[in-house]
Formats: structure tokens, C-alpha cells, sequence
């Protein structure tokens, strides 16, 4: 899975490096039966990026995020590595139908960055994300930090299932159902790459 962070502008460049970072959805249960479901923790493990700040400033900035579908992966505890893997086949086909849109893409704007101590900021992105075929605004908030060459970027967002057309799994015969709600977590870091 390809996950591309790009904050588009004339300025530092940093490139994210998948192998110390992180991006996570996790999917909690509903329907009858729902105490007898388990909720689903689905890693995006293959991701790459980078991230350019005007001038080194972080407000202003343009972010493109990138990922490719099929490569999402359960890694919840509750379940068997047979029961992830037919989750993973479920997921790619049933939900995302990666073959048939293989990228989730985000676009946007850093409307804010408000000071929080230590080089760290409180960032608003405003823009859109376009999921299995359907484009919708989205506002993401992540605490940001820049120092000695790093920059990392932390947060969540959630978005509904119903809003981008997508499944829901469901079991014993629709009495246990994915909750509509999907919360994303990201911990993604970048190096600095001298132009």
C-alpha cells in the first residue's frame, strides 16, 4: 500500500519513512449481537511520502495523502490468522473493492498551526477525500512537530462508511455488523532531504 504525504510548496522537504510510523482504522461492532462481535484494528503498513513547508512554515502548506487499498491488513488480537486473512480478503473485495479503486487519495490546505510548547503545533488541514469512487470534504487535525531534521505528525480522524458508499462486514446472518463509524490514528515521521 502506498501512502503519499505531501505538503506541496516551495520550502523544506521531508521525506516519511513508513519503517518507524504508523496508520491504523479501527471499526468497532453493532447491530443484535454486537457483545458478541469484536471490533477490527486494520493496519496500512505500506506507505511512503514526503512533506514540503513553505519557507519552513507549516500554515499555508498543501497536503496530498495517497494509499493504496489493497494492502489494509488486520492485526486485531481477537482473531485467528485464518480469520484475519478472510478479513483481509473481505475487506479488499467486499469494502474497499481495491481492484476496482486501488487509491484513496486526500487533498488540502493547512489552515492553521497554532503553537503548542517544545516545537510543537496543533495543525488543521481542510480539503477532500476521495474514497471507493466518492470525493467529500474532510477536516484533519494533527499535532506537529519539527526539530533536528524530524518531523512528525500525529492524529485521528473518523469518517462513516455510509458517506463513501462502502460495506460493512457483518456475521451471523446480519446480527453482528461493523459499526458505520471508521476512526483512523496516523504517527507518521519525516527526514529532511536537502534539496
Amino acid at each position: 500500500m502506498l501512502l503519499w504525504l505531501c505538503l506541496v510548496a516551495a520550502g523544506d522537504r521531508y521525506v516519511i519513512d513508513a519503517s518507524v510510523g504508523r496508520f491504523t482504522a479501527k471499526v468497532g461492532t453493532g447491530g443484535l449481537l454486537s457483545s458478541f462481535g469484536h471490533p477490527h484494528t486494520v493496519a496500512l503498513r505500506d506507505y511512503s511520502g514526503e512533506a514540503d513547508l513553505p519557507e519552513g512554515r507549516l500554515e499555508g502548506a498543501t497536503l496530498r495523502l495517497g494509499i493504496r487499498a489493497d494492502s489494509a491488513a488486520e492485526i486485531g488480537d481477537a482473531f485467528s490468522k485464518a480469520e484475519r486473512e478472510q478479513i483481509d480478503r473481505d475487506v479488499h473485495a467486499k469494502v474497499l473493492e481495491a481492484t476496482k479503486h486501488p487509491r484513496i487519495d486526500f487533498q488540502g490546505t493547512a489552515v492553521s498551526a497554532k503553537p503548542l510548547g517544545e516545537e510543537k503545533y496543533q495543525v488543521q488541514i481542510d480539503g477532500q477525500l476521495t474514497l471507493h469512487g466518492v470525493t467529500r470534504p474532510l477536516s484533519i487535525q494533527a499535532v506537529v512537530r519539527v526539530r533536528d531534521g524530524l518531523l512528525t505528525a500525529r492524529g485521528q480522524f473518523s469518517i462513516k462508511h455510509g458517506d463513501y458508499g462502502l460495506e460493512r462486514l457483518s456475521a451471523a446472518a446480519g446480527l453482528v455488523k461493523a459499526s458505520d463509524e471508521i476512526v483512523l490514528s496516523f504517527d507518521l515521521q519525516g527526514r529532511f532531504l536537502k534539496h
